[in-house]
């Protein structure tokens, strides 16, 4: 089944929800959800610290499993980090591209089904769809 994100069960955008420890500044690994933080890039994360958008001088995120406060957090302060898959859309249409370019030009599949005729120009498109299959 098609989807758009990094997998069929995560979306373009997923959340991860953390509550602070006094003086903790390091936040990975599972959340208050059970979800194990990760990211590809920083530069596509949004950190929320008791619901204020962090700018990112206020913290590191580098490791793609790891955000380092600045500052140190309160005791039950909430964090919230937002990972935006920025690729997912491209991602999902992989199949899409790739059949594409696998298919001969018009002309070609013209002159295929002037020669050979439409059955042997269909099994010449099947093949792409089958070596490009729909996810």
């Amino acid at each position: 089944m098609p989807y758009i994100g990094t997998s069929s069960s995560n979306g373009v955008k997923q959340t991860y929800d953390y509550t602070a420890t006094d003086g903790q500044t390091s936040f990975s690994g599972s959340d208050n959800n059970s979800q194990t933080l990760t990211y590809t890039d920083s530069t596509y994360i949004d950190v929320y610290q008791t619901g204020i958008l962090l700018i990112p001088s206020d913290y590191t995120a580098t490791t793609g499993t790891t955000v380092v406060l600045h500052t140190d957090a309160t005791e039950s302060d909430t964090l919230q980090i937002v990972v935006y898959n920025v690729n997912a859309e491209i991602e999902a249409k992989v199949y899409q591209r790739n059949r594409a370019a696998g298919y001969p030009s018009i002309a070609d599949q013209l002159d295929d089904i002037y020669h050979n005729g439409v059955d042997e120009w269909k099994k010449t498109i099947k093949a792409v769809k089958d070596k490009y299959p729909k996810e």
